[in-house]
């Protein structure tokens, strides 16, 4: 996951801050060439992370699960454990969301993983009003899209299906 956020983020920083755009050649290869090169620690320390985390988590469900079957009526033990599970994924998505935005920092600007994440919270939380009207409107413009490729699948196979089948009976 990593590996293709640092790549695509990079692809599309070179083709972005790049003046001249006819001087770009294969900008995805050469930004897997630089990732590659200079980022896979700090993609292999942002994944040890999420992984620790994820594990931490499996095991406090592995042993909810095992506490489950001995203290059936304890509504304590229950909600205490559901509690934890629900906190620890709360913590694995921020996590998860905080070094998304920290590849896509580390493909910009080359920093390490810390800094990425520090410098991608900080813009992250000094746009928070674009971020929501970005979100709400890719949301509508996706919907319309599934809608508008759905339409059109079952009027081209509609039209597809009249034309090709005879009703001669």
């Amino acid at each position: 996951h990593g590996l293709h956020v640092v790549v695509l983020a990079g692809a599309v920083a070179t083709f972005y801050w790049t003046r001249d755009k006819d001087s770009i050649d294969f900008p995805v290869v050469g930004s897997v060439f630089r990732t590659l090169r200079y980022h896979v620690g700090s993609i292999a320390l942002g994944s040890l992370v999420l992984a620790v985390i994820r594990t931490i988590r499996m095991v406090v469900l592995y042993f909810s699960r095992k506490l489950k079957n001995r203290a059936k009526d304890n509504k304590i033990v229950k909600f205490v454990l559901c509690c934890v599970n629900c906190c620890l994924y709360c913590v694995e998505k921020f996590i998860r969301y905080i070094t998304k935005n920290a590849y896509i920092m580390i493909a910009v600007d080359g920093q390490g993983i810390c800094t990425a994440a520090g410098q991608g919270w900080k813009l992250l939380t000094s746009n928070v009003g674009r971020m929501t009207e970005v979100k709400g409107v890719s949301t509508y413009v996706f919907v319309l899209s599934k809608v508008g490729v759905g339409l059109d699948s079952g009027l081209a196979t509609t039209v597809g299906v009249r034309r090709y089948v005879s009703y001669d009976g």
